[in-house]
């Protein structure tokens, strides 16, 4: 769930490049929202948060071009995140 997925230009997506290796293997991307194969579920209803647009987003069979690997070396998204918030 993002709390607002439904306002989103792009998301800051880890995932498993690499999954037998752990932490290791995950890299980071920037996902543009409009891409194919990137989709939002319905909007969540939030207690006291009537203005957040809370939604799931999903990915399926999503085309991330190399120029998106934050950072530009698969298998440092753990690395990455860990970074912004340190």
């Amino acid at each position: 769930m993002d709390y607002r997925a439904g306002k989103a230009d792009w998301f800051f997506v880890l995932a498993y490049t690499k999954k037998s290796a752990g932490y290791k293997g995950m890299s980071a991307f920037i996902v543009e929202s409009g891409w194919d194969g990137v989709s939002l579920g319905k909007k969540e209803t939030n207690m006291g948060q009537r203005a957040s647009d809370t939604r799931s987003v999903n990915f399926e069979d999503v085309r991330v071009p190399v120029e998106n690997l934050v950072g530009g070396v698969e298998g440092k998204g753990w690395f990455n995140a860990w970074s912004l918030l340190i």
